[in-house]
């Protein structure tokens, strides 16, 4: 990308409206910039690819993910984790072998992040079971065993 015009800073008359990420890891904020009194101008600030997004005390992977179970096999507990590098609506459904719904976990808009949640398979037999996670044009599936 070349680049029009060198940016030196941010003062008090600037204003950012938007923040996003592209597939490759580059951030894009824009917004309006002050020029002088009576003008400002618009602009796009893109910066370098990204590794991680530095939040509080934890870094967020740029990737979708939905990591194994743990632990597995389980009795009757378990903790499923994924991170979504974008919001959106995200749908973790229980499956048992034959492919029917078990139980739907999560279904609902969340965050740019990492996050767990907890099956309890006390109410189910042994078995394998699978376990999807739905979001965007992301979806992923993994087994899981249940040993009583």
């Amino acid at each position: 990308m070349i680049w029009k015009k060198k940016y030196d800073g941010f003062n008090k008359d600037d204003l950012s409206y938007t923040i996003s990420i592209d597939k490759k890891g580059c951030a894009f904020v824009s917004g309006v910039i002050g020029l002088s009194n009576t003008n400002s101008g618009i602009t796009t600030i893109k910066y370098a690819t990204l590794t991680g997004l530095q939040n509080s005390n934890n870094i967020i992977d740029l990737n979708f993910s939905l990591s194994q179970n743990y632990p597995n096999p389980f009795n009757p507990k378990t903790k499923i984790n994924y991170s979504l590098p974008i919001e959106g609506i995200v749908k973790i459904t229980i499956y048992n072998s034959l492919g029917q719904t078990i139980k739907e976990l999560v279904n609902e808009f969340k965050g740019i992040g990492s996050y767990t949640t907890e099956f309890n398979g006390s109410s189910l037999s042994s078995g394998i079971y699978y376990y999807k996670i739905e979001t965007g044009n992301f979806s992923q599936v993994r087994k899981m065993i249940l040993i009583k």
